[in-house]
């Protein structure tokens, strides 16, 4: 079995797709589109992949569908992360500031298990703390 990742790239100087188009006829084969593509082939494949292959070319709008929206979910989930983790950097330096003005620092702002297993309340926490230091530079 192999699997070769960017199989829907029409790049001239890339050649996967033409490598999937030569073993199509001889191997089960199905591709995933979405994306760059991610072609499964295999001359001896195991029952359960020769029975996805046959369901996914049986049905492959369907099959497709269904894996762009898993990774379209994967995709969000790993943007929602990163989203997070510059949440917790943004508190970290509220913290820092805080730490100079002598104010005192809440233990859960320091914990990025705590932003990553609450992300909204953490986001609304750091935002309003924000907010807050900047009046009170604002005002000094």
């Amino acid at each position: 079995m192999v699997v070769f990742h960017d199989s829907a790239a029409q790049n001239v100087r890339f050649g996967v797709h033409r490598v999937i188009r030569e073993l199509a006829p001889r191997y089960p084969l199905f591709e995933f589109i979405h994306s760059w593509g991610l072609a499964v082939v295999g001359a001896a494949p195991p029952e359960a992949i020769v029975e996805f292959v046959g369901a996914a070319n049986a049905s492959p709008d369907e099959y497709r569908a269904l894996f762009a929206s898993l990774g379209s979910n994967c995709e969000m989930l790993t943007l929602v992360d990163e989203l997070i983790a510059v949440q917790f950097r943004e508190m970290q330096a509220v913290n820092a500031i805080k730490a100079k003005c002598g104010l005192p620092i809440e233990p859960g702002t320091q914990r990025i298990d705590v932003a990553l297993s609450q992300p909204i309340p953490f986001a609304a926490h750091t935002l309003r703390e924000l907010g807050a230091i900047l009046s009170r530079i604002r005002v000094q």
